[in-house]
C-alpha cells in the first residue's frame, strides 16, 4: 500500500526528534556521571595509626601548586607520633611554581623530622628539585634524573590563522603586553625577555642543588644542561646519595637517624585530583583545562 507523502514525512520528523532526544539525554546522563561520580576529591592524612610511625609520603605526576600537599605535610611535621618521612618520588616534574612550593614546604619538614628521598622510575626536574631536602637521596639503578633546567612553551599558530584566513588585531599599551602571541614569531626583543625570566629561576634552580648537594655552582652548571642521569650516573656525580629502594632506607634511618626497626611505615594519602572529563571542559566546570595546558603558556615549567 503507498503511503502518503505527508505521512512520510510526518514520519520522518518524528524519528528525527527521537534521535535529536535520545542524543540530548545521553549527555545529560553522562554530564550528570562525570559531575557526581567523578567530581575533584581531597582527601588526606586519613586512618593515621595510633602509635608512632613512618610517614611514606608519594609524589607521582605532575607538580603543581597542591595546597593539599601542604596541609597535609603541616599535620605530619607537627604530629609527634611521625619519626621520619619518607618521600616516594616518581614524577617527571611539573611547573617551577610547584617545585618551588613543595621544596619549601618539606625544607620545613626536613627542621622537625628525619626526611628521605627514594626515586621510581623518574624524579626529574621540578620533581628532583623538591628532593633537595632530604637527609639521604636513594635512587635505583636505572631510574632517571636531572634534567635540571627551566623551559616555557610558546605556540605559534601565525602560519595556520594565515592559510584559514583569520586575523587578529591587538591593542596594548606596551609592546611586550600579550607576548609571547600565538599568532605571530617571536621578536629578537620579546625572545630576550623571556630568556632572561627562564634563565633567573634556572639560576635559583642551581644555587638550591648546589646548596644542598654540597657541590660548587660551577660543577652544578656543568650537570644542569638539562640532560636525563640514570641512578648510577646521579650517584656517581653526586646528584644522589646511594643505590637502592625503601628497604636501604630504612635501614639508614635505623643506623643514623636511631629511629626503631619495628616502627611501622604508613602511606599518608593526598589526593587532589580532578576528573579527565572536568579536565576538558574546564571552562564549564572548572579552570587548567588540557586544551589550556597544551596550547597556552602556564608559566615556567621544570619538565622532563
Amino acid at each position: 500500500m503507498a503511503i502518503n507523502a505527508d505521512v512520510l514525512l510526518d514520519r520522518i520528523r518524528l524519528k528525527n526528534r527521537l534521535r535529536l532526544w535520545r542524543f540530548l539525554a545521553i549527555i545529560l546522563a553522562a554530564l550528570l556521571l562525570a559531575f557526581f561520580a567523578l567530581k575533584d576529591n581531597a582527601t588526606f592524612l586519613s586512618s593515621l595509626p595510633s602509635g608512632d610511625y613512618i610517614a611514606r609520603v608519594p609524589i607521582k605526576g605532575m607538580i603543581l601548586n597542591d595546597k593539599e600537599f601542604i596541609k597535609a605535610i603541616d599535620k605530619l611535621k607537627s604530629d609527634e607520633k611521625v619519626k621520619a618521612v619518607i618521600l616516594d618520588i616518581d614524577s617527571p616534574g611539573g611547573t617551577t611554581v610547584g617545585g618551588e612550593v613543595y621544596y619549601e614546604t618539606l625544607l620545613e619538614l626536613q627542621k622537625e623530622k628525619p626526611v628521605v628521598s627514594v626515586y621510581g622510575t623518574l624524579a626529574a626536574s621540578a620533581a628532583y628539585l623538591l628532593s633537595m631536602p632530604s637527609d639521604r637521596i636513594f635512587a635505583r639503578k636505572a631510574s632517571l634524573t636531572g634534567s635540571i633546567g627551566v623551559l616555557m612553551k610558546a605556540p605559534n599558530f601565525g602560519k595556520i590563522a594565515e592559510k584559514v584566513g583569520y586575523d587578529v588585531d591587538l591593542i596594548r599599551t606596551g609592546n611586550l603586553k600579550g607576548e609571547p602571541s600565538p599568532y605571530s614569531e617571536m621578536s629578537p626583543e620579546v625572545r630576550s625577555v623571556f630568556q632572561d625570566s627562564v634563565d633567573n629561576f634556572y639560576n635559583v634552580f642551581i644555587d638550591i642543588v648546589a646548596k644542598h648537594r654540597k657541590l660548587s655552582r660551577e660543577e652544578v652548571i656543568k650537570l644542569a644542561d638539562g640532560r636525563i642521569y640514570t641512578g648510577l650516573q646521579a650517584s656517581k656525580n653526586g646528584l644522589i646519595d646511594d643505590i637502592g629502594g625503601e628497604k636501604k632506607a630504612l635501614l639508614w634511618l635505623h643506623e643514623k637517624k636511631s629511629i626503631p626497626s619495628e616502627i611501622p611505615v604508613h602511606e599518608i594519602t593526598i589526593k587532589n585530583k580532578k576528573s579527565l572529563f572536568l579536565e576538558m571542559f574546564g571552562s564549564i566546570f572548572g579552570d587548567n583545562t588540557l586544551i589550556q595546558k597544551e596550547f597556552y603558556n602556564n608559566g615556567l615549567l621544570s619538565i622532563w
